[in-house]
């Protein structure tokens, strides 16, 4: 007994000591996956004058791509200084403009260099002859990278999309990097012109981003709509000149970046650095750019259900931005074509000064009411109706009662939008009719009902017994038969047979109304026929067959 209890307890143990295991490995291992999978990156776009300077760095490991006009060059060395740097992994050369390697001949003084890529264009100017001087000088390994061709410091991957070899400018001989870490990236684009964004967007290469580094400072003829879109980063960063006459970047290229709400910044209010951990982004700078789309702006209508009254609805509207209504000297107010019943809608468009794009709101016009315009008793005692038609509208209702509030014996039918007529048919005689109708627009509402108007059914007419006046049986056996028409009814039953007394043998043919008033049937040869007729109307009781006649062939 106690054997066998002594066994049940240890398995119980092992089983609670498993799922205290699994409990303890779902709870962290996940988090030992991410930190084994994590990395570390930042961009620091250092204020370089007019120039560019972007220092990126992963895991205690850097890569300068250009270093700015030359007047920039101590406050560049005297801010990586800071960081404690001692050697660059990497440096990047994107082309040879002096506003990109004015710094370059010092920094390769003060700091160990790894490796060096560079343009494969040169430009006749001192300090890009400095720039080389010190490069060979240091000793340190150069290149032009090829299309494609990658590296790596720290956790970061940097790739070469574009290797400046089909450029016939400086700026279209820029060096094109992606620099990549945990599936998020920075586009580094140097001076590249829009001439050569669309070329090597009809190539098909991947400019997609998460960090955008806007080409030529934010010149004009840079950063195309185009490019940006293949780009679709969330965040960009401008280097540009402080100062009153600086004209960059231009107006056109901020309003491109506004329209598609990337984040922008400026190294004209200090170093931008944007930190990249374990896949989030982060970054201390400040936004900098005067424009606002108002894509993602609300707008609160006066009035959001209207009825049509044959003019155009206009709403009062209130613009608002971040928690903040804007003032409606910055923006202009489309109404469309807001008459007929329908969806209406109101377009608000920035006047391009500060908010651009525009934003829009919808409300809803139902149908206006309904106009009956005549109700008339036909021949066959039908209601004919008719009413002034609406435009947007999808259809109509209909409603007829003997009751004139409607309570009780209601009868519905619903016709087409664009018809202004109909026909109610099978109604009994002499009965009084109160008919309304309203218009309905599918997904809008409904209009108010009409005014109540009435018609009453005629008299139910008194059929007469008709006989025939006259027979004709011509030589070839073909009988013509005639009788008085009779304008009450609707036509005629025509009964003939063998048999007089009509009990077999009975065939029954039907002539219609109105002028018909002669019947045709050949005959067999040898034979006694017996001809009787009654009219007949829709809703009137049958009456008795007339007299019978009598033809012989």
């Amino acid at each position: 007994m106690s054997i066998n209890f002594s066994l049940r307890m240890k398995k119980s143990v092992r089983h609670i000591f498993f799922v205290c295991l699994i409990f303890i490995l779902q709870l962290y291992l996940p988090q030992f996956i991410v930190d084994a999978n994590a990395g570390q990156m930042s961009m620091t776009a250092i204020y370089a004058g007019r120039g560019d300077c972007i220092l990126m760095e992963s895991e205690g490991h850097y890569m300068l791509v250009d270093s700015g006009v030359n007047t920039e060059t101590e406050n560049i060395v005297t801010y990586l200084k800071s960081l404690g740097i001692s050697k660059i992994d990497y440096v990047v050369s994107t082309h040879p403009d002096g506003d990109h390697v004015g710094g370059f001949a010092r920094i390769f003084k003060e700091f160990e260099i790894g490796e060096t890529f560079c343009s494969p264009c040169s430009k006749d100017l001192d300090v890009f002859y400095a720039f080389m001087e010190a490069l060979k000088a240091e000793g340190c390994p150069y290149s032009n990278p090829s299309y494609l061709q990658s590296w790596s410091f720290g956790d970061a991957t940097v790739t070469c999309l574009y290797d400046g070899t089909m450029g016939s400018t400086y700026n279209e001989c820029s060096l094109v990097l992606k620099v990549t870490c945990d599936d998020r990236s920075v586009v580094l684009t140097g001076d590249l012109p829009s001439t050569m964004e669309e070329k090597l967007l009809a190539m098909g290469i991947d400019f997609k981003c998460d960090v955008l580094k806007v080409g030529h400072h934010g010149a004009a003829l840079s950063s195309c709509a185009d490019f940006l879109d293949a780009c679709a980063p969330s965040m960009a960063v401008i280097s540009s000149e402080r100062g009153n006459e600086t004209t960059l970047p231009k107006p056109s290229v901020l309003k491109r970046l506004a329209r598609r709400f990337i984040k922008t910044y400026r190294t004209t209010d200090g170093n931008v650095k944007i930190n990249f951990v374990n896949g989030e982004i982060t970054t201390d700078a400040q936004e900098n750019n005067p424009y606002v789309s108002l894509k993602n702006a609300s707008v609160t209508l006066s009035q959001n259900i209207y009825t049509c009254n044959g003019s155009e609805q206009r709403p009062d509207v209130t613009v608002t931005y971040n928690g903040q209504v804007v003032s409606p000297d910055n923006y202009t107010v489309d109404y469309s074509d807001n008459v007929y019943s329908g969806v209406g809608s109101v377009k608000v468009i920035g006047n391009e000064i500060k908010y651009l794009s525009s934003c829009s709101a919808d409300f809803l016009i139902l149908p206006k009411q309904a106009k009956i315009t005549s109700a008339k008793i036909s021949r066959s005692n039908e209601i004919n109706l008719k009413w002034t038609t609406q435009n947007g509208v999808s259809g109509y209702t209909i409603q007829y009662s003997k009751d004139k509030k409607f309570k009780k014996h209601v009868k519905t039918i619903k016709v087409d939008g664009k018809d202004s007529k109909t026909v109610i048919k099978k109604l009994p005689y002499n009965t009084k009719y109160y008919i309304r109708m309203r218009a309905y627009t599918n997904n809008v509402g409904i209009g108010n009902w009409s005014k109540t108007v009435s018609a009453k059914t005629k008299k139910q007419p008194k059929l007469d017994s008709v006989k025939f006046a006259k027979k004709k049986l011509n030589k070839s056996k073909e009988l013509k038969l005639t009788w008085k028409t009779d304008k009450n009814c609707d036509g005629y039953f025509i009964q003939y047979s063998y048999d007089k007394s009509f009990k077999k043998g009975v065939k029954t043919v039907r002539a219609s109304g109105g002028k018909t008033s002669t019947y045709k049937k050949h005959l067999k040869k040898k034979k006694t026929y017996y001809f009787r007729i009654r009219p007949y109307k829709m809703g009137v009781p049958a009456i008795n067959y007339g007299k019978i006649i009598k033809v012989r062939t």
